[in-house]
């Protein structure tokens, strides 16, 4: 009703507040260099943080296909959920795959984030606007640290974007590149990198014969439902 949504909208409104205020004073305590232009001549080692789901993740592909495009002889590596890292076996662009088991186990991210730091990145992309993708990022120190100035944890970022996710047209994969955007990747046709598996056919076979489908008529495959808009 007209009252629960107001209340709703309300509290909408108050949390924003919030995570501004959070922001704010956060970047008042953490006075690091912010927002300076990145020499891209330098740049030899990226990770990615995309530290959520499968459709998470194949959306974040084309980011990976126009950071391949821009750095075609820099270490580009995906740090995904260890239970997802087989699907990107289906794309390519990527150097290595960078796993976390348990996303809410603080004492794991950090000790992925002491790794990340050995590892000596030049740039971070945190895809992710979650606490620990945020924390990932910090823990990493890379010098260049770029993701959505969003819930609050901007402050922990060299490059924190204006997060419009929720008053924009944007797709989801459109999103990820603008994320580029301090890089000098703009305006990029999105790309697919996908590339077919021989044990992704071999799951398929298995699938056909053991619903009985006959792979010589036209199929149809329809995704109902996502977890949010």
């Amino acid at each position: 009703g007209p009252i629960l949504g107001n209340l709703f909208n309300t509290a909408l409104s108050l949390r924003d507040i919030y995570f501004s205020l959070k922001s704010s004073v956060g970047m008042v305590l953490y006075p690091i260099r912010r927002n300076f232009k990145i020499d891209t001549s330098k740049v030899k080692k990226i990770i990615i943080i995309k530290t959520e789901r499968v459709g998470d993740i194949v959306v974040a592909t084309p980011s990976l296909k126009a950071l391949r495009n821009a750095f075609p002889n820099a270490q580009i590596d995906f740090l995904v959920p260890r239970q997802y890292a087989s699907l990107l076996k289906c794309y390519n662009g990527w150097s290595n795959i960078v796993t976390v088991n348990n996303v809410v186990d603080n004492k794991e991210i950090k000790e992925v984030g002491h790794n990340l730091h050995k590892a000596n990145y030049d740039i971070a992309i945190i895809q992710h606007r979650a606490k620990y993708a945020y924390k990932l990022g910090h823990y990493s120190k890379a010098p260049v640290r770029i993701g959505w100035n969003a819930k609050g944890f901007g402050y922990l970022l060299t490059h924190p974007l204006h997060d419009d996710r929720g008053t924009t047209n944007h797709h989801q994969v459109i999103n990820n590149i603008r994320l580029l955007e301090p890089l000098g990747i703009k305006n990029c046709i999105p790309e697919y990198p996908f590339q077919i598996t021989n044990a992704g056919k071999d799951q398929v076979s298995a699938f056909f014969k053991a619903h009985s489908i006959d792979s010589s008529k036209p199929i149809l495959v329809v995704h109902p439902a996502s977890y949010s808009p």
